[in-house]
């Protein structure tokens, strides 16, 4: 039998675990006896406008990051989406992690993205 790990977009496949072990994708396994295989998967991170008491900042913008405990994270920073500058890598000790773009007020617009560092 064959089994194949499909990571959703902005994941990686990360491992097997239980009956098997290792990176292989896709893992050959002989069923001889009952087994358990779980394939593990990292987890997107999230960034959401930071509010306080329901007001947003008029002098910086403030981000949110959501992602797996003691992951370490880049925040990039775009105005067209093609070129990407890295504003920050954050470990998140806490779950989140409260992240705070002080050139927002040079620029009509900005993207940002959150990708996990190895």
């Amino acid at each position: 039998m064959t089994l194949t790990a499909l990571p959703e977009a902005g994941q990686t496949f990360a491992g097997w675990s239980g009956s098997a072990s290792g990176t292989q994708n896709p893992l050959v396994v002989t069923m001889n006896q009952a087994k358990v295989i779980t394939a593990s998967f990292s987890s997107r991170p999230r960034l959401n406008i930071f509010e306080c008491e329901g007001q947003r900042s008029s002098e910086e913008f403030q981000l949110m990051l959501i992602g797996e405990l003691g992951a370490a994270y880049q925040i990039d920073g775009s105005t067209t989406l093609t070129n990407w500058s890295a504003l920050g890598t954050f470990t998140n000790v806490l779950g989140t992690v409260q992240f705070n773009d002080p050139s927002i007020t040079n620029v009509s617009h900005r993207f940002f993205r959150a990708t996990r560092t190895p």
